[in-house]
């Protein structure tokens, strides 16, 4: 299973989000539902890079989310 991430604006800023439903408008990102995978694609800027995001995202909640998804199943 793949986790896919979108971009959504909140006060100008880019947030990242799981799209759980996988029916969000716009342009998608892949991710594995690994805290592993999540912090190598941000230390390589590949979730903004797969984005095509100007500048840094917030990642901030992704951890969070991976990690009660994989705990929820």
């Amino acid at each position: 299973m793949l986790l896919r991430l979108v971009a959504v604006e909140v006060d100008g800023v880019a947030v990242v989000v799981l799209d759980r439903g996988r029916s969000m408008p716009g342009r998608g990102a892949w991710l594995h539902p690994d805290l592993g995978c999540l912090e190598l694609a941000r230390r390589r800027s590949a979730v903004a890079r797969s984005l095509h995001l100007a500048g840094p995202v917030d990642l901030a909640g992704m951890a969070e989310q991976i990690t009660v998804l994989c705990q929820n199943g």
